[in-house]
């Protein structure tokens, strides 16, 4: 009786995994993303490339290194490599961002968050990536999550 119990919570918790993942869909910024280009002035940065899944939220930098000053919105994406694929996290429902900006001067860098909190979906191990759109230029940054 044990052994079936088990088998059956190991069996349900499989399958609310690829419930998750079959909710997920394709990036919309697949085509959209080239390598890092910095020749913009403007990059992204995860401040730990590796986070566990007790985590809510992952840190980031945006590094201004044009002499202009630009106006940083709050708004993110978080997308998971899933079988060589990079798929979209989906937000809760009504769930909004501010239309405001912190401006970086230039030559300076902004610390941001990115909360997991908001997403309607549960963080598990594997390869993300936070994107966020600036104007014609995507930046992004790729980060780990572990047990």
């Amino acid at each position: 009786m044990k052994k079936r119990g088990l088998t059956l919570c190991l069996v349900m918790m499989l399958t609310g995994c690829n419930q998750q993942v079959e909710h997920l869909e394709p990036s919309t910024y697949e085509n959209k993303i080239l390598e890092m280009d910095q020749s913009t002035g403007i990059t992204l940065v995860a401040e730990d490339v590796t986070i566990t899944m007790e985590e809510d939220e992952i840190v980031y930098k945006i590094r201004n290194n044009t002499d202009k000053q630009i106006g940083v919105g709050r708004e993110y994406v978080i997308e998971k490599k899933v079988n060589g694929e990079w798929m979209q996290v989906p937000f809760k429902k009504n769930i909004g961002f501010l239309a405001d900006a912190q401006i970086l001067f230039p030559h300076s860098e902004g610390r941001f968050t990115a909360s997991f909190d908001v997403l309607d979906y549960n963080i598990s191990e594997g390869e993300y990536r936070l994107i966020k759109p600036y104007g014609a230029i995507i930046l992004y940054a790729t980060f780990n999550v572990i047990r």
